[in-house]
């Protein structure tokens, strides 16, 4: 009997993974979307008839941890903060060192700002900084200390109420 409840409750525990992995993975697909430029499910949604569905999709995705301070997904794809032009991201320049395309690497999220000790006269603020590194990775381990890369920030949609 007592087996037997064991297995039960693992069962449900794998359940309930599985959904929630589910569920992530139902929103990085609507998230590829939005970058790619297609329409979002959320602009079908009633409760959002006054705001931003990109925000509010930004916002539903970061619930589940609130606190990250880094978003990795090398050659995928950003969490957009508010909606950009279609052309934006394709303004990302080539590498400047092999001439290979680049991809996005990773993004700097709000949080961030939270964790930092910095004096509050210097009022540092931004929406999130997506980072898109050489897709050919040609860093060289001898020779190289640090490289440029292409850093495409989105502001704060507040920032006119920190001015």
């Amino acid at each position: 009997d007592e087996q037997i409840i064991i297995n039960e409750a693992k069962l449900n525990e794998k359940k309930k993974l599985k959904n929630k992995t589910k569920h992530l993975n139902d929103i990085d697909e609507d998230d590829d979307e939005i970058t790619k430029g297609g329409k979002e499910k959320y602009e079908k949604t009633p409760d959002i008839e006054h705001g931003d569905v990109v925000f509010y999709r930004f916002q539903q995705k970061i619930r589940y941890a609130p606190d990250q301070i880094i978003r990795y997904d090398w050659s995928g794809n950003p969490l957009i903060l508010t909606k950009l032009d279609a052309n934006t991201l394709s303004t990302i320049q080539k590498c400047r060192y092999c001439q290979s395309s680049c991809v996005f690497e990773f993004q700097v999220m709000p949080a961030l700002v939270n964790f930092l000790k910095i004096d509050n006269q210097i009022g540092l603020e931004f929406g999130t900084v997506f980072v898109y590194t050489c897709s050919s990775n040609c860093w060289n381990d001898n020779n190289d200390l640090y490289r440029f890369e292409n850093v495409f920030v989105q502001a704060d949609p507040d920032q006119n109420l920190f001015d």
